[in-house]
Protein backbone atom coordinates (compact mmCIF):
# COMPACT_ATOMS: atom_id res chain seq x y z
CA UNK A 1 0.00 0.00 0.00
CA UNK A 2 1.11 3.31 -0.45
CA UNK A 3 3.13 4.80 2.74
CA UNK A 4 0.75 7.63 3.49
CA UNK A 5 1.36 9.34 6.95
CA UNK A 6 -2.08 8.84 8.28
CA UNK A 7 -1.86 4.76 6.95
CA UNK A 8 -1.45 1.94 9.92
CA UNK A 9 2.00 0.56 9.87
CA UNK A 10 3.03 -3.45 9.62
CA UNK A 11 3.32 -3.95 13.32
CA UNK A 12 -0.40 -1.60 14.34
CA UNK A 13 -2.03 -3.52 11.58
CA UNK A 14 -1.03 -7.15 12.44
CA UNK A 15 -2.23 -6.26 15.96
CA UNK A 16 -5.63 -4.66 14.72
CA UNK A 17 -6.16 -7.29 12.24
CA UNK A 18 -6.02 -10.20 14.99
CA UNK A 19 -9.00 -8.19 16.76
CA UNK A 20 -11.55 -7.95 13.34
CA UNK A 21 -14.69 -9.58 13.23
CA UNK A 22 -13.97 -12.86 10.88
CA UNK A 23 -17.72 -14.32 11.05
CA UNK A 24 -19.77 -12.37 9.57
CA UNK A 25 -23.06 -13.22 6.86
CA UNK A 26 -22.78 -12.79 3.03
CA UNK A 27 -19.62 -12.39 0.97
CA UNK A 28 -16.01 -12.73 2.35
CA UNK A 29 -14.99 -9.17 2.69
CA UNK A 30 -11.90 -7.95 0.58
CA UNK A 31 -9.38 -5.18 1.67
CA UNK A 32 -9.66 -5.24 4.89
CA UNK A 33 -6.49 -3.00 5.74
CA UNK A 34 -7.16 -0.39 2.80
CA UNK A 35 -10.85 0.25 3.95
CA UNK A 36 -9.20 0.35 7.59
CA UNK A 37 -6.52 3.29 6.85
CA UNK A 38 -9.37 4.78 4.46
CA UNK A 39 -11.81 5.00 7.84
CA UNK A 40 -8.98 6.31 9.89
CA UNK A 41 -7.47 8.88 7.20
CA UNK A 42 -11.15 10.75 7.71
CA UNK A 43 -11.18 10.17 10.95
CA UNK A 44 -7.24 11.81 11.51
CA UNK A 45 -7.79 14.60 8.93
CA UNK A 46 -11.91 15.56 9.71
CA UNK A 47 -12.15 15.23 5.24
CA UNK A 48 -15.79 14.61 4.05
CA UNK A 49 -15.79 11.15 3.18
CA UNK A 50 -16.77 11.80 -0.46
CA UNK A 51 -13.61 13.60 -0.43
CA UNK A 52 -11.78 10.74 0.70
CA UNK A 53 -8.74 9.76 -1.61
CA UNK A 54 -8.62 7.45 -4.47
CA UNK A 55 -6.28 4.81 -3.35
CA UNK A 56 -8.47 3.53 -0.67
CA UNK A 57 -10.98 2.81 -3.00
CA UNK A 58 -14.78 4.05 -3.13
CA UNK A 59 -16.12 5.97 0.19
CA UNK A 60 -19.43 5.00 0.11
CA UNK A 61 -17.47 1.29 1.12
CA UNK A 62 -15.68 3.20 3.72
CA UNK A 63 -18.10 4.90 5.14
CA UNK A 64 -20.77 2.36 4.63
CA UNK A 65 -18.55 -0.21 6.91
CA UNK A 66 -17.86 2.89 9.48
CA UNK A 67 -21.59 3.41 9.88
CA UNK A 68 -22.69 -0.22 10.09
CA UNK A 69 -19.87 -1.39 12.68
CA UNK A 70 -21.07 1.95 14.76
CA UNK A 71 -24.61 0.67 14.98
CA UNK A 72 -24.09 -3.02 15.57
CA UNK A 73 -21.66 -2.53 17.95
CA UNK A 74 -18.47 -3.56 16.37
CA UNK A 75 -16.26 -0.79 16.91
CA UNK A 76 -16.83 -1.02 21.04
CA UNK A 77 -16.10 -4.89 20.60
CA UNK A 78 -13.03 -3.94 18.85
CA UNK A 79 -12.17 -1.56 21.24
CA UNK A 80 -12.53 -4.07 24.59
CA UNK A 81 -10.44 -6.38 22.42
CA UNK A 82 -7.70 -3.81 22.09
CA UNK A 83 -8.07 -3.15 25.73
CA UNK A 84 -7.72 -6.52 26.92
CA UNK A 85 -4.66 -7.00 25.16
CA UNK A 86 -2.88 -3.73 26.28
CA UNK A 87 -3.57 -4.97 29.66
CA UNK A 88 -2.27 -8.06 28.89
CA UNK A 89 1.64 -6.97 27.89
CA UNK A 90 2.74 -8.06 31.64
CA UNK A 91 4.00 -4.17 32.52
CA UNK A 92 3.08 -2.34 35.50
CA UNK A 93 -0.59 0.03 35.43
CA UNK A 94 1.83 3.18 35.24
CA UNK A 95 4.75 2.02 32.95
CA UNK A 96 7.35 1.64 35.77
CA UNK A 97 7.50 -1.33 37.90
CA UNK A 98 6.92 -1.05 41.60
CA UNK A 99 5.19 2.29 41.64
CA UNK A 100 1.53 3.28 42.33
CA UNK A 101 -1.57 1.99 40.31
CA UNK A 102 -2.90 5.24 38.57
CA UNK A 103 -6.86 5.83 37.23
CA UNK A 104 -6.82 9.21 35.56
CA UNK A 105 -9.85 10.99 34.75
CA UNK A 106 -10.86 14.01 32.54
CA UNK A 107 -13.04 15.55 29.67
CA UNK A 108 -12.55 17.32 26.70
CA UNK A 109 -15.54 18.97 24.20
CA UNK A 110 -14.80 18.46 20.66
CA UNK A 111 -17.39 20.79 18.53
CA UNK A 112 -19.66 18.92 16.03
CA UNK A 113 -19.08 19.39 12.49
CA UNK A 114 -22.02 21.68 10.82
CA UNK A 115 -22.76 18.63 9.07
CA UNK A 116 -23.48 17.04 12.24
CA UNK A 117 -25.32 19.53 14.30
CA UNK A 118 -29.03 19.15 12.86
CA UNK A 119 -28.54 14.90 12.51
CA UNK A 120 -31.39 12.55 14.00
CA UNK A 121 -31.06 11.15 17.76
CA UNK A 122 -31.87 7.36 16.15
CA UNK A 123 -33.68 6.90 19.52
CA UNK A 124 -30.15 7.03 21.26
CA UNK A 125 -29.65 9.61 23.77
CA UNK A 126 -28.56 13.04 22.90
CA UNK A 127 -24.71 13.71 22.77
CA UNK A 128 -24.99 17.17 21.34
CA UNK A 129 -25.33 19.53 23.58
CA UNK A 130 -24.51 23.77 23.46
CA UNK A 131 -21.84 25.35 25.31
CA UNK A 132 -19.31 28.59 25.16
CA UNK A 133 -17.58 26.88 22.02
CA UNK A 134 -21.13 26.11 19.78
CA UNK A 135 -22.71 22.51 19.53
CA UNK A 136 -20.32 20.59 20.93
CA UNK A 137 -20.05 16.92 22.24
CA UNK A 138 -18.10 16.54 25.68
CA UNK A 139 -15.45 13.36 25.80
CA UNK A 140 -14.99 11.63 29.05
CA UNK A 141 -12.02 9.39 29.48
CA UNK A 142 -10.48 7.26 32.15
CA UNK A 143 -7.11 5.87 31.57
CA UNK A 144 -4.75 3.97 33.64
CA UNK A 145 -1.27 4.50 33.73
CA UNK A 146 0.15 3.15 31.16
CA UNK A 147 -2.56 5.45 29.14
CA UNK A 148 -4.84 2.40 28.32
CA UNK A 149 -7.98 3.37 27.93
CA UNK A 150 -10.46 2.24 31.03
CA UNK A 151 -13.60 3.82 30.20
CA UNK A 152 -15.02 6.16 27.72
CA UNK A 153 -18.48 7.61 26.44
CA UNK A 154 -19.88 10.79 25.28
CA UNK A 155 -22.44 13.63 26.77
CA UNK A 156 -23.73 16.93 25.68
CA UNK A 157 -21.34 19.60 26.02
CA UNK A 158 -22.76 20.98 28.88
CA UNK A 159 -23.17 17.90 31.19
CA UNK A 160 -20.89 18.40 34.32
CA UNK A 161 -17.55 16.55 34.29
CA UNK A 162 -18.39 15.51 38.40
CA UNK A 163 -21.78 13.98 37.43
CA UNK A 164 -19.88 11.92 35.04
CA UNK A 165 -17.52 10.26 37.23
CA UNK A 166 -19.37 7.36 39.00
CA UNK A 167 -19.81 5.77 35.54
CA UNK A 168 -15.65 6.88 34.80
CA UNK A 169 -14.78 5.19 37.94
CA UNK A 170 -17.48 2.47 37.89
CA UNK A 171 -14.36 -0.49 37.48
CA UNK A 172 -11.99 1.19 40.47
CA UNK A 173 -10.01 -1.23 41.90
CA UNK A 174 -8.21 -1.43 45.07
CA UNK A 175 -4.95 0.68 45.76
CA UNK A 176 -5.67 2.33 42.77
CA UNK A 177 -4.78 6.39 42.80
CA UNK A 178 -7.32 8.44 40.85
CA UNK A 179 -6.02 11.80 39.68
CA UNK A 180 -8.55 14.90 38.76
CA UNK A 181 -8.30 18.16 38.17
CA UNK A 182 -10.35 20.59 40.49
CA UNK A 183 -13.62 20.04 38.19
CA UNK A 184 -14.11 16.40 40.28
CA UNK A 185 -13.44 18.54 44.08
CA UNK A 186 -17.09 17.08 45.50
CA UNK A 187 -17.87 15.97 49.12
CA UNK A 188 -19.07 12.89 46.61
CA UNK A 189 -16.96 11.68 44.36
CA UNK A 190 -13.68 11.37 47.54
CA UNK A 191 -16.13 9.26 49.07
CA UNK A 192 -16.41 7.03 46.12
CA UNK A 193 -13.16 6.62 45.74
CA UNK A 194 -12.43 5.80 49.17
CA UNK A 195 -15.20 3.65 49.52
CA UNK A 196 -13.77 1.37 46.82
CA UNK A 197 -10.26 1.33 48.72
CA UNK A 198 -8.31 4.01 46.31
CA UNK A 199 -6.42 7.17 47.16
CA UNK A 200 -7.71 10.48 45.62
CA UNK A 201 -5.78 12.77 44.40
CA UNK A 202 -8.14 16.30 43.30
CA UNK A 203 -7.27 19.66 44.27
CA UNK A 204 -9.61 21.75 45.95
CA UNK A 205 -11.80 24.55 44.41
CA UNK A 206 -10.86 28.14 45.27
CA UNK A 207 -14.15 28.90 46.81
CA UNK A 208 -14.14 25.15 49.42
CA UNK A 209 -14.10 26.49 53.05
CA UNK A 210 -12.16 23.62 54.04
CA UNK A 211 -9.29 22.36 51.89
CA UNK A 212 -8.65 19.01 51.55
CA UNK A 213 -5.20 18.11 51.29
CA UNK A 214 -3.23 17.00 48.33
CA UNK A 215 0.05 14.82 48.11
CA UNK A 216 1.37 15.95 45.01
CA UNK A 217 4.09 13.96 45.46
CA UNK A 218 2.11 10.43 44.85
Amino acid sequence: MSGDRHDMSEAEWAILHSVLPHKHQGPERVHDRRVMNGIFFVLRTGTPWRDLPERYGPYTTCYDRDNRWSKNGIWASIMKELQRLAGDDGGSDDGSAGSVRLRMVDSSSVRVHRHGAGAGRDGGPPRIGSSRGGRTTKVHLGIDGNAVVKTVFLTPAQAADCAQAEALLADLGKDETVIADKAYDTDAIPDLIETAGATAVIPSKSNRKSPRSLDRET
